[in-house]
């Protein structure tokens, strides 16, 4: 009897009869990124898929000790091919946390002596039209302190710029969507959480378009954020509302954070205008994808 293994288009018509059954869900592994060549004659433009792992969650202080990208050419709707890639890793200036480690499986032995490519990081970035990330409040803050040149450019964040509540996804946790979606990855590593997006974005949402395309119209629209300083009394209806509590470093006290798209400004004004009557104060700021995300001062 022959004892080769199964080839990958047997495989995948295995999975094709499975998934034509109501009893099983098949998952497919997030594919590893594949540079591909691109004819010079297509009018392609670049985003730039940003993934980091850091020895903690301060924006101001943590430091990167994995960055991955990937530099994927797109041309109307739809992310095409990938033109370039990277994952380097870089020794912080003091030991990784334990916790750390546990969670993304990076040793301070591994990071030893190491430092990211500068060229190869800032080349990618000069041909990126727009920079995207599955937490861009988190990684466009990182990336500015590694290279400010990431402060020039505009920013998406598939994390809070797709509607995932709207469509029925319980979490917008990268791995959840995909698990959702029909893909797993390992998860935790900078290049794997790019490969994964990418993947995500290519895929068609409920409204029937990519999800890279809704990112980008939201992307290309204004935004507000909404700050708040409101009496104790009212902190259950702040929540309510969607709000976030940010405390302020330099002072005590805190204020109540929230961002709204364009056409939800006038009612989000109204509401917060009515709470005045019992002692809320508030103030709010335009931005756009270059603005963003970035860190307060």
């Amino acid at each position: 009897m022959s004892d080769t293994k199964p080839i990958l288009p047997e495989l995948e018509a295995c999975a094709t009869k499975l998934e034509a059954s109501d009893s099983y869900k098949v998952l497919r592994k997030v594919p590893e990124p594949k540079k591909a060549k691109i004819r010079t004659n297509d009018e392609l433009r670049y985003a730039m898929i940003v993934d980091t792992e850091t020895t903690g969650l301060d924006l101001r202080t943590d430091e990167v000790i994995e960055f991955g990208f990937l530099l994927v050419a797109y041309k109307d709707h739809d992310l095409n091919y990938i033109k370039d890639f990277g994952n380097e890793m870089r020794e912080p200036d003091r030991k990784i946390p334990e916790q750390v480690q546990y969670l993304t499986g990076i040793t301070s032995e591994m990071v030893k002596g190491k430092r990211l490519s500068e060229e190869k990081i800032l080349g990618a970035l000069s041909l990126a039209s727009i920079v995207i990330a599955h937490n861009a409040a988190f990684d466009r803050p990182i990336c500015e302190r590694l290279f400010p040149e990431f402060a020039d450019k505009p920013w998406a964040c598939s994390l809070t710029e797709v509607p995932w509540k709207k469509y029925g996804f319980e979490s917008a946790k990268l791995k959840y969507l995909l698990l959702e979606n029909g893909y797993f990855f390992e998860g935790h590593r900078a290049l794997d959480d790019c490969a994964a997006l990418e993947t995500l974005l290519n895929l068609a949402s409920p409204s029937g378009r990519s999800f890279f395309e809704e990112l980008m119209e939201s992307a290309r629209q204004p935004s507000f954020v909404f700050r708040v300083q409101a009496p104790y009394g009212l902190r259950q209806k702040m929540r309510d509302f969607g709000f976030r509590w940010s405390p302020f470093e330099r002072r005590a006290g805190g204020e109540w954070i929230n961002t709204v798209r364009s056409e939800d400004f006038e009612s989000e004004r109204n509401r917060i205008e009515k709470m005045e009557r019992e002692g809320a104060r508030f103030s709010y700021i335009e931005q756009d994808a270059f603005t963003r995300y970035r860190l307060r001062s």
